[in-house]
């Protein structure tokens, strides 16, 4: 109920000036009038413009994007990475290089008041989820942290787990990128959140820019009987991923690995990939090639060579669950 009251008093607010200024100084109030409608009609021609570069620039669909709203779990999330990374008036430059001077800290907790603001855009406009978006590019942009580059990576990680759930992430360029449509658990929910289980027979390994293919792979090996470890279908906002991911991967009877370039050169995956290393020694570890030679292969981990390993490029995503499915039922 707060917005809705925050938004009453405003508009009774605006009346009384209104009121007052028909009453007291009929012939200013009639002579500012037009300016002032002028002005933001302006404000919102420039709005509009802006919006559809924008689409234009990332290729998105003007509906879906008005269609879009972040959930308030997402907003908190994101408000506490801008909190931790900026100083209360570093938050004002922030929100005025994504194009809102207006915007200016007020001296409160930090996070909560990017949060509120996040609120106030969705609130106010259809464009709301793309003002945020735009404050999240300035954000993901690898010219914020010259003095700070170790902060970037760990900061683009936080932002594209949060925007994983609504189809979208930064690269490390600070461009953003879409997730496949069909494969985002917002608007289709193929891939549904799951509770927590005791046991899983295969956890999946790889890397979030290959997120397309092995959404894929997921979707298919969950029309089977398998019991499947999957960030998306498991995580939820504000989890601990540490602990989230080592949990899985000691629950987990067999380890699917998508190696590709993405993979072998992030620091994440590869801590994962150590974890279930102990899994080749009794042919549990289960690794797919997606875009590597052998030279890629033997640079990254030379055992690797030793065991075989199915191809993207030379089996489709139904060969290779098919394969997966029979290894683990049948050993």
């Amino acid at each position: 109920m707060k917005p809705i009251s925050k938004r009453f008093a405003n508009t009774v607010d605006i009346l009384k000036s209104i009121i007052f200024n028909l009453n007291n100084e009929y012939e200013t109030w009639n002579n500012n009038l037009p300016n002032f409608v002028k002005s933001h009609v302006k404000t919102r021609k420039e709005i509009l413009i802006k919006f559809k570069e924008f689409c234009k620039k990332y290729k998105i669909s003007e509906e879906r994007i008005k269609k879009m709203k972040f959930q308030l779990n997402a907003l908190e999330a994101l408000s506490k990475i801008i909190g931790e990374t900026y100083t209360g008036s570093e938050i004002t430059r922030l929100f005025k290089k994504a194009g809102f001077p207006e915007i200016v800290h007020d001296g409160n907790t930090k996070w909560k008041f990017v949060c509120e603001t996040f609120e106030n855009m969705q609130e106010e406009s259809i464009e709301g989820f793309y003002k945020i978006l735009k404050v999240l590019e300035v954000l993901c942009d690898p010219q914020e942290y010259l003095l700070t580059p170790e902060k970037y990576e760990d900061n683009l990680k936080k932002v594209n787990r949060v925007l994983s759930f609504y189809g979208f992430e930064f690269n490390e360029e600070g461009i953003l990128v879409k997730l496949e449509e069909i494969n985002t658990k917002l608007e289709t929910h193929s891939i549904t959140s799951q509770e927590e289980k005791e046991h899983y027979d295969v956890f999946i390994s790889h890397s979030s820019k290959d997120k397309v293919w092995v959404n894929e792979l997921y979707k298919t090996l969950s029309e089977t009987d398998l019991e499947i470890w999957y960030d998306i279908a498991i995580l939820r906002i504000g989890d601990n991923l540490r602990e989230k991911i080592n949990n899985g991967l000691t629950k987990s009877d067999y380890g699917i690995v998508v190696l590709s370039k993405e993979f072998i050169k992030r620091s994440w995956p590869k801590m994962e990939f150590d974890a279930l290393i102990s899994l080749m020694d009794d042919g549990r570890l289960l690794p797919i090639n997606h875009g590597l030679n052998d030279e890629d292969l033997e640079k990254f981990f030379k055992p690797l060579k030793q065991i075989r390993y199915m191809s993207t490029e030379e089996f489709t995503v139904k060969e290779i669950s098919d394969e997966i499915y029979s290894k683990i039922k049948n050993g």
